[in-house]
């Protein structure tokens, strides 16, 4: 990061930004970019500025585009937000991850509830068959609780609660979309089946913005532990 020309604090002087980031969601479709600055501060980047350069890049989840984000001389209006004010941002982030990763597990579930009543084998449906019906249960009772957790995270606001949710919420979504796989059977590890849609959704979302283990090392720090 180059130096800003003016003053960091009202932001009215753009500083100018040299840096490259790769898988950036909906860079090439955003209206406004906010980036993080050196300094610990946020920025914000209007795509059409000179210098804004952003090219496709094809990662693992397809439901997602994916760019490639260039800053060459681009000039950079710093928000006036001080720390807690920057982390809130971050922190926001992370519960619309979770948001996401429980929404994912949901479909996963309910993808996995129609399948096994609908697939028949030895004569009768597979929901028939105790083993399956327990790890549907198994599945059901990591991810409702999810539900509660990144609404929790969203009213309380606060960097606990958003680490803990993005945590268990990506970890949960990830584990369901692998055991709806296998609940598929031979389908399931196709492409003519949705089911590997929601697995690399699920990868996308537990590895972006921090995995599990980070986050819950991190609520720990905050928790004094």
């Amino acid at each position: 990061m180059i130096p800003p020309d003016g003053d960091p604090q009202t932001g009215h002087n753009p500083e100018r930004a040299r840096q490259r980031w790769q898988f950036v969601p909906a860079a090439g479709q955003a209206p406004l970019i906010v980036a993080g600055l050196s300094g610990g501060r946020l920025g914000v980047i209007e795509p059409g500025a000179p210098g804004v350069h952003t090219s496709p890049m094809r990662g693992i989840d397809h439901t997602r585009r994916l760019h490639a984000l260039t800053l060459d001389g681009t000039p950079v209006q710093r928000l006036a937000l001080d720390g807690p004010q920057v982390n809130q941002v971050a922190d926001a982030a992370l519960v619309l991850l979770a948001a996401d990763a429980f929404g994912g597990a949901r479909r996963v579930l309910d993808l996995c509830l129609r399948h096994v009543q609908d697939r028949e084998q030895y004569g009768r449906p597979l929901a028939g068959f105790q083993a399956i019906r327990h790890q549907l249960a198994n599945m059901a009772t990591q991810v409702e609780p999810c539900r509660a957790l990144w609404w929790h995270a969203a009213a309380e606001g606060s960097s606990s609660a958003a680490a803990l949710a993005k945590a268990q919420c990506a970890e949960v979504f990830l584990q369901a979309a692998r055991d709806g796989v296998e609940l598929h059977g031979g389908i399931g590890f196709t492409w003519e089946h949705d089911m590997h849609i929601w697995l690399k959704r699920a990868l996308f979302d537990m590895a972006w913005a921090g995995d599990a283990t980070l986050h819950r090392l991190r609520h720990a720090d905050l928790a004094g532990w």
